[in-house]
């Protein structure tokens, strides 16, 4: 997959596989989701899904197309709507128990295509063409992978700051990070003396002295960064 990020348009399309997809890359590791014919009895269903903890299963026609989803909310519904009539639920074939499908695209990115509050699963493929069932709980757990790292991040930090001062006080600190800014500007440094050196012996001119302000104000410019930003803020 190409990690790199194109923006058309002003639309940033996205190409790196992050915690918001694409919805393929989110799916559980070798995923067979399970899909049965709309004839199959509810009571088998259910046996099924409660014997493997599923908590929707696709239904296919006989031609091998999704027709919809099978769920317990939507075999919930179903009873309640038999509740005057005396007719077994759990005699119905899922076709009758069973609600719309939502589709979306293999390379799309879910937080543009889908909205969570109102969805348990989506179905990542198409009707005929079914990859994978793409579950809240599968999304929550990429989200969590995602942000553990900046979570540790975050923790090291804190530790390292708080190891400084344990280590240094404000005065020693002050001097360290002063030798330590030295040493990044070392070479500039070190030439603004060599640059010294040509004007003490007579061969000053105008180029070499623009030269030296130019490192002077390079000097203050990092001296005033460094003490702006100082540790444990």
């Amino acid at each position: 997959m190409n990690p790199e990020l194109t923006i058309n348009g002003g639309e940033i399309n996205r190409k790196r596989v992050g915690p918001f997809g694409p919805a393929s890359a989110l799916l559980p590791y070798n995923q067979e989701p399970l899909i049965l014919n709309e004839l199959t009895p509810s009571s088998d269903t259910l046996e099924l899904m409660i014997d493997n903890r599923y908590s929707q299963i696709p239904v296919k026609n006989d031609e091998g197309t999704i027709t919809g989803v099978f769920t317990w909310q939507s075999f919930g519904k179903r009873v309640a709507d038999l509740q005057a009539i005396k007719i077994k639920p759990t005699d119905l074939p899922i076709r009758d128990a069973m609600e719309p499908a939502n589709f979306i695209d293999p390379d799309v990115y879910i937080d543009t295509e889908t909205d969570w509050g109102n969805l348990d699963y989506v179905l990542v493929g198409t009707a005929d063409d079914l990859i994978g069932i793409l579950c809240i709980s599968d999304v929550l757990g990429r989200l969590n992978d995602f942000a553990e790292a900046f979570v540790l991040l975050y923790e090291l930090e804190h530790e390292i700051r708080d190891l400084i001062r344990d280590v240094y006080n404000d005065n020693e600190l002050s001097d360290v990070l002063e030798s330590l800014t030295e040493s990044v500007n070392r070479d500039a440094i070190e030439i603004e003396k060599d640059l010294r050196k040509l004007i003490e012996e007579g061969q000053k001119n105008k180029a070499i002295g623009k030269a030296i302000k130019v490192l002077r104000k390079y000097k203050r410019e990092n001296s005033r960064n460094h003490h702006e930003c100082p540790v444990g803020h």
